[in-house]
């Protein structure tokens, strides 16, 4: 698996992304499971379906999963689009109102303000 998980490392690093050599390890010991379940065989066997070829297609993948993280943005500025139960949004507003009322409480009247708005912009 090192072997491998060293060519997808070297994939990546063709077209501008890095992973820990660790994580594609644990990645691809995941994916080779995955493949020997659906398809009734063996580990062993299912490696062998990771050459060259997969391996710079899953690490396409991963480049795009990562670029469409968008590490290191500004979370603020991104469009607000998650989707999430309204039970837990419901819970997520109440305990950064909580958060606004007891940073109001021990610093100041302007500082709810700022805890506020990472709930709406226009709060500010």
């Amino acid at each position: 698996m090192s072997t491998t998980a060293s060519a997808l490392g070297e994939e990546l690093a063709r077209i501008g992304a890095d992973r820990p050599r660790r994580r594609l390890e644990d990645l691809l010991t995941d994916r080779v499971a995955a493949v020997a379940e659906r398809m009734h065989i063996t580990e062993r066997t299912a490696r062998q379906y990771f050459d060259r070829h997969a391996l710079r297609t899953l690490a396409r993948e991963l480049a795009l999963s990562i670029k469409d993280e968008a590490p290191g943005a500004d979370l603020l500025t991104l469009p607000r689009t998650i989707a999430m139960p309204l039970s837990a949004l419901g819970a997520t507003i109440a305990a950064l109102v909580e958060v606004a009322a007891l940073t109001g409480a021990n610093t100041g009247p302007d500082e709810p303000t700022t805890a506020l708005s990472m709930i709406s912009p226009s709060a500010s």
